[in-house]
């Protein structure tokens, strides 16, 4: 179970430090990741497939926090990438794969929330009558199937010629990403009280 969540957790650390990069350069560190040419699209794709990521990474954390149940504090935490480190090393290690597994994919998060509500979502019939929508404003369900309905992205450009933003679905998007969001703090409390009990004995 370690090599799998070594591997998990490792992708997703790097998705989300390459779309957090992507956000504020427009350059993407590692092309494997780069979810489109449309930048506007990376705090949707943070949200979604990376705290899904993470939710899975956590998952397996968790497993492996519990089996390490006889040792205490960050012992408990699994081994990153390494099998063998010195024992005056391994502390300081835990500690500072703890940062970067548990504590930064909930940064990211954070950060990705606040950059969602940087664009606007809009209907994507003819571009030269388009509806500006509220992100969260309630829209048919069957919207889910029919992607090019409603269109995500910076409204001020949709006037140039060739961009049309994103496909994106108001109201039930967001929703999906708020349930992932709220299962990943409750995972993360979790771990973080596992390893950091308030009554150690």
């Amino acid at each position: 179970m370690n090599k799998i969540w070594s591997a998990v957790a490792t992708f997703n650390v790097l998705f989300l430090f390459n779309l957090w990069v992507m956000d504020r350069t427009n350059t993407s560190l590692i092309d494997v990741f780069n979810p489109s040419e449309n930048w506007s699209s990376v705090p949707i794709f943070g949200l979604s497939l990376g705290t899904f990521t993470t939710i899975f990474s956590y998952f397996l954390m968790l497993k492996i926090i519990d089996i390490n149940g006889d040792k205490i504090g960050v012992e408990r935490m699994p081994s990153l990438w390494v099998e063998n480190i010195e024992e005056q090393f391994r502390r300081k290690w835990n500690y500072m794969i703890l940062v970067i597994t548990l504590l930064f994919p909930m940064l990211a998060q954070v950060n990705f929330w606040f950059r969602f509500h940087k664009w606007q979502a809009w209907i994507n019939d003819d571009v030269l009558s388009l509806n500006q929508l509220s992100l969260y404003e309630p829209v048919s369900l069957a919207f889910l199937l029919d992607w090019d309905g409603h269109r995500y992205g910076d409204f001020s450009k949709v006037a140039l010629d060739g961009w049309h933003g994103v496909s994106f679905v108001p109201f039930w998007q967001p929703l999906i990403m708020i349930a992932l969001s709220l299962v990943s703090i409750v995972y993360f409390a979790k771990i973080f009280l596992m390893i950091f009990p308030k009554d150690p004995r």
